[in-house]
């Protein structure tokens, strides 16, 4: 089965630490069986709201990482990703 993460990153991180996280959720998705296919950098834009937990955030640094997972539950690769402080949001979707 073919996902996508759409990851909203802290706009004040550079070109190396987006990479860098990139690279990080990666390994976070081999580790649980997943097959990494590609990252698009979308770059940074505005948010459609405000967020509760992050006050006075207008824009954010947007990734959307393509991937594959034969089976199985996407729980801990969930909770590697929203552990993170540089990720604002994430959500990880099924695609057809």
């Amino acid at each position: 089965m073919k996902y996508e993460v759409l990851a909203l990153l802290k706009p004040e991180n550079t070109e190396e630490q987006v990479d860098s996280l990139i690279e990080k959720i990666k390994k976070n998705i081999e580790a649980v069986d997943g097959t990494f296919i590609d990252a698009e950098k979308w770059g940074k834009r505005e948010t459609p709201y405000a967020f509760k937990k992050h006050k006075g955030l207008k824009e954010a640094y947007y990734v959307l990482i393509n991937f594959e997972k034969l089976k199985g539950e996407l729980t801990r690769l969930n909770y590697s990703i929203s552990i993170d402080e540089n990720v604002v949001r994430h959500m990880i979707t099924k695609k057809d």
